[in-house]
């Protein structure tokens, strides 16, 4: 390389002095500033564009179009970033018996240098005339490649250059884009967590991702390999996220393709694995001025010895006091209950002897309210849940709300012919004063009982839907054409 580096010295000083020498030929400058005879004279040097794809060689040629005799040649490649010198891989056409020389001047900078020792002419007017191979490594997309200090001289060491030209390389390659950080989210221990991950291909060749995995068993992508992605396309990879323990998880994904820069591609995930333990409260319905049985539900994963709730009720429900009571979820366990307003009441549990409640879903608590004359749909809001473990940290995950439909109650539609004397009866419902039969039948005989037969005629008081009765009449009537009934 030193020799080199000598032999290219001693030959730009031999230019200089022979142009010094042949000082009394008259230049003008042409329009890009280069030396010019004030004859039609054409002695151009041309970069000839080319292509290729990252990770292999290419070949950068070089022309020359003259109209004049030519015997030496110098010329600085400005190299872009992408493209490497590959030693002693430099051609040189159009010769007799010239020499070539190429020099790394700087990183940047390759110095081509051609000449014949006897001062010989290259051949021919038009055509190649130097050929350099380099190493092409990069992103797709296009990258200048520069000329400086361009000098075609003739046998007397005139520089007769009167134009030069540089161009460009293209570089044909897929190139990777997507996240390089994602966040699944969280996800119940009993589920699996889906996460759509797109990767883009803003390269100018298709890229093809062969391997897709990740360093944690618990990660792992559900697409099937290999897959294409075209030039300015996108691909939408299903990742998926289990683990049957809670808590939060890390991983990254390695994906493999043939992006020249970028191969493998990294992700870093993240992903939360949670017990569902949940108090809820079941919805309701109700008629006015019925008395409302809710329910309070606890579906747990773990194990749980202890629970606290706040029940938001609306101003249509009452609560019965005392009314509420565990189910049989429990063991020892006592409930308090208590109405920190009006409208919200306080549930909590104790256990003497610290022992878990049963069973892993279900109802553990009811308790009673009057719906007032407000109907609608209202809601029964749930906070401040809490469920405690063995060492009484709470392990809720959250609480659903339900809802309650207060209605008013329904008017019967059905008219009823009763005869003078004994009818067989029954009642359409329920009614909204009671179910006496004498609120049914206000017209009977009051003198003879009302009986239903169960192995024998029974006297009753009281009526209920679906079953007949023997009733005796004071004459004939039609109920419920008027306000007998409701």
């Amino acid at each position: 390389m030193i020799d080199k580096i000598k032999t290219c010295a001693i030959l730009n000083i031999v230019f200089l002095i022979i142009n010094v020498q042949a000082q009394d030929k008259i230049f003008s400058p042409d329009v890009s500033g280069n030396p010019q005879e004030n004859t039609i004279s054409v002695n151009e040097l041309h970069m000839v564009p080319d292509s290729g794809r990252s990770g292999y060689p290419i070949k950068i040629t070089y022309t020359i179009n003259n109209t004049d005799q030519f015997t030496g040649i110098q010329f600085d490649i400005i190299l872009p970033s992408v493209i490497t010198f590959i030693q002693d891989s430099v051609w040189l056409f159009r010769k007799t018996n010239h020499i070539i020389i190429a020099n790394l001047v700087n990183q940047q900078t390759l110095r081509i240098l051609a000449f014949s020792p006897t001062n010989a002419p290259f051949t021919g007017n038009d055509g190649e005339i130097v050929s350099v191979k380099f190493n092409l490594n990069g992103s797709a997309g296009t990258y200048n490649v520069g000329l400086n200090n361009v000098v075609i001289t003739n046998a007397i060491g005139t520089n007769i250059l009167t134009a030069f030209y540089p161009s460009y390389i293209k570089i044909i390659s897929p190139d990777i884009s997507g996240l390089t950080e994602a966040d699944f989210g969280e996800v119940s221990v009993l589920d699996t967590l889906s996460y759509d991950y797109q990767l883009s291909n803003t390269g100018n060749d298709t890229l093809i991702v062969t391997e897709f995995f990740s360093s944690e068993s618990y990660f792992w992508n559900a697409t099937s390999l290999p897959q294409s992605v075209l030039p300015s396309g996108s691909k939408t990879f299903n990742l998926k996220f289990h683990n049957i323990n809670k808590g939060q998880y890390s991983a990254f994904y390695t994906i493999v393709s043939n992006d020249p820069d970028e191969n493998p591609f990294f992700l870093d995930v993240t992903a939360a694995s949670f017990a569902p333990n949940y108090i809820l409260i079941q919805n309701a319905e109700a008629y006015v001025g019925d008395t409302v049985t809710l329910k309070i539900d606890v579906n747990n994963y773990e194990q749980f010895f202890d629970f606290q709730v706040d029940l938001d009720f609306p101003d249509s429900l009452f609560y019965v006091p005392n009314s509420a009571a565990l189910t049989d979820r429990k063991q020892d366990h006592v409930l308090f209950t208590t109405l920190l307003t009006s409208n919200k009441i306080r549930l909590f549990t104790f256990s003497l002897n610290e022992l878990p409640f049963t069973g892993d879903s279900g109802t553990v608590a009811t308790m009673n309210f009057v719906a007032g004359n407000d109907t609608g749909t209202f809601p029964l809001h749930l906070s401040g849940g809490i469920l405690t473990d063995s060492v009484s940290q709470n392990i809720i995950r959250g609480t659903i709300d339900g809802e309650i439909h207060i209605q008013e109650r329904p008017r019967f539609q059905v008219s009823v012919n009763i005869t003078n004397g004994w009818n067989m009866v029954s009642i359409p419902g329920l009614h909204p004063a009671n179910q006496n039969v004498n609120t049914w039948w206000a017209f009977r005989d009051p003198g003879a009982n009302v009986f239903r037969y169960s192995g024998g005629y029974i006297p009753v008081t009281f009526a209920n839907p679906g079953i007949g009765y023997w009733m005796k009449h004071n004459g004939a009537r039609t109920y419920n054409t008027g306000d007998e009934w409701p």
